[in-house]
């Protein structure tokens, strides 16, 4: 089999050996459950003879297991011996990216060095036991009612991790990163497509076929050519800033950054409608906060953080063209207006890494939590920090979380402070504006011993009496001048 690709060579070992058989049995009752009907195989090794995870050698006629047939469900001495450096290795670190420090490390860690079947039940475990509550799921199909918001995205980021990195480069492994603020995904081994066909429907060559087509069988992998397109469509739901790729093709690295930030924040809005008078589209707004972000887009950057074809994408770089918001820097690339580039009240610069963008962040740190809801500016003394006299404003809050504040000089239940808001969905708006507020120290629970207590209350902290005073004497100062 010369033209067979690395995972599809014929090894010299026994299969009967080397596979193991808790992973085996784990793959054919997920494999049965998604087939019912199928006729079953009498014997395990028909099982892996029928679907190719072994085959017979051409000069004796034995049947010999492939190198996708240990990699994904191999022992683990016989992984190892195969590949001599881990299958991925995952760091938990708590902390945001731009306040972690390599030198720290990480607070819990993950070295893969068994069968991908395994490396995938061990890391989506303990992604969904770090969530915010305990969950519960099925142990063959480790499907459930409850994901995480962002559980789609990972689960596609870890499975192209797995299947499409380089398994003859012995000498770099795959990383998974995750922060408060953020997912890293680096692996060896470049997509053999442009980002920019990543991004478009359709099949595309694959390193690893052979691995891919064993993870599809048990809908742990999304069709052809749509596994990146599934991290960019779930993140665009969730309202966050672009995954940003980096496809190295120098480097043979691959790598996939999802940044918890918000892209159109209550500010951006207030700015398009209030200060320029502008009425857009949920795309063209998607669109024009990536700019006042970034400065510049282009059309590949257009179709990611909208989801809209390349013509669609096009018209509506062209629509804020017209209503004078951005200008035409070259072809497929645009830019800020002018008289927008100075303006006082423009969000701020920089905070994102983008989609397919190397641009660095500002470096002002942003606090994240629960699933990554972008809130207030951190530091120790985030308050006091800031002056009373003269103009300066105090730290940016959204409308909600000024009027918690403003609600909860007495202790409040959380239906309550919904109630006085108007909102209905209770575990988003705990994340986002309860949490926040939580972890920057502005308010505190009345029960912190037990936050899931039946009666708890959410008091402001002395730390929020100064910030709601603070943003009282400023909207006076507002009014008066």
């Amino acid at each position: 089999m010369k033209d067979a690709k690395y995972d599809g060579e014929l090894l010299r070992l026994d299969a009967e050996k080397v596979l193991d058989a808790d992973t085996l049995r784990w793959y054919q009752r997920v494999f049965e459950d998604r087939n019912p009907g199928r006729q079953q195989a009498q014997s395990d090794m028909e099982f892996l003879h029928e679907w190719g995870f072994v085959r017979e050698r051409s000069e004796d006629g034995r049947l010999a297991p492939t190198r996708a047939a240990v990699l994904v469900l191999g022992r683990g001495r016989y992984v190892r011996q195969m590949l001599a450096r881990p299958v991925v290795d995952c760091q938990m670190v708590n902390t945001t990216f731009h306040m972690w420090d390599p030198d720290l490390r990480w607070d819990d860690r993950i070295v893969v060095e068994e069968n991908l079947v395994q490396a995938w039940l061990t890391l989506s475990d303990r992604f969904l036991q770090r969530a915010e509550r305990p969950f519960r799921i099925d142990p063959a199909t480790l499907r459930r009612n409850d994901d995480p918001p962002d559980y789609i995205s990972f689960r596609e980021a870890t499975i192209n991790l797995l299947l499409h990195q380089d398994y003859g480069d012995q000498y770099r492994h795959a990383t998974i990163r995750l922060f408060r603020d953020r997912m890293e995904f680096k692996n060896p081994g470049d997509a053999f497509a442009s980002t920019d066909e990543l991004l478009e429907p359709g099949a595309k060559e694959l390193r690893n076929p052979e691995i891919v087509v064993a993870f599809r069988r048990l809908g742990l992998s999304e069709q052809a050519g749509t596994g990146i397109r599934s991290i960019f469509r779930n993140w665009r739901a969730l309202g966050y800033v672009p995954p940003a790729i980096d496809n190295d093709k120098a480097a043979k690295s691959f790598g996939v950054r999802l940044p918890r930030e918000v892209l159109v924040s209550d500010q951006h809005r207030r700015f398009q409608s209030e200060r320029l008078g502008l009425h857009l589209t949920d795309a063209q707004s998607r669109a024009f906060a990536f700019v006042c972000r970034e400065r510049r887009m282009s059309l590949l950057q257009a179709k990611a953080v909208t989801g809209l074809t390349r013509r669609e994408a096009a018209q509506v770089l062209a629509a804020l063209e017209v209503q004078g918001v951005l200008r035409r820097l070259q072809d497929r690339l645009y830019g800020l207006a002018e008289h927008l580039e100075t303006h006082p009240e423009l969000p701020a610069h920089g905070h994102s890494d983008g989609a397919n963008s190397d641009h660095a962040s500002s470096g002002r740190a942003n606090m994240v939590t629960g699933q990554g809801d972008h809130v207030v500016q951190t530091g120790e003394n985030m308050v006091t920090n800031h002056a009373i006299e003269g103009t300066m404003s105090p730290p940016t809050l959204t409308a909600s979380q000024l009027r918690v504040l403003a609600f909860c000089g007495t202790p409040r239940l959380l239906s309550e402070i919904m109630d006085d808001l108007g909102a209905s969905n209770r575990t988003y708006f705990k994340r986002r504006h309860i949490d926040p507020l939580l972890a920057a120290s502005l308010i505190a629970m009345t029960n912190p011993v037990h936050p899931r207590a039946r009666g708890q209350r959410y008091i402001l902290t002395e730390a929020g009496v100064r910030l709601r005073a603070l943003n009282e004497q400023v909207g006076k100062r507002q009014g008066q001048s």
